[in-house]
């Protein structure tokens, strides 16, 4: 399973995102409990409702999020 530790950064979570297209990370402890959860809005500010958008690559593109940042 993929999943972000609880002491990832956010260039952590910008580059989990970048490389897997998800919308959104399982943040867990060390024994893997969930203890929360990331969502790719956290990166979009002020974008409106990116669940309207059509494709995963246009939102990760209006965001500015790339496999090379």
């Amino acid at each position: 399973a993929i999943a972000l530790p609880k002491d990832a950064t956010l260039g952590d979570a910008r580059h989990q995102f970048a490389i897997h297209k998800f919308l959104a990370f399982p943040i867990v402890d060390e024994n893997q409990r969930v203890l929360g959860v990331i969502n790719i809005e956290q990166f979009a500010g002020d974008l409106g409702d990116i669940h309207a958008r059509t494709g995963y690559d246009d939102i990760f593109e209006l965001i500015g999020i790339s496999e090379s940042a």
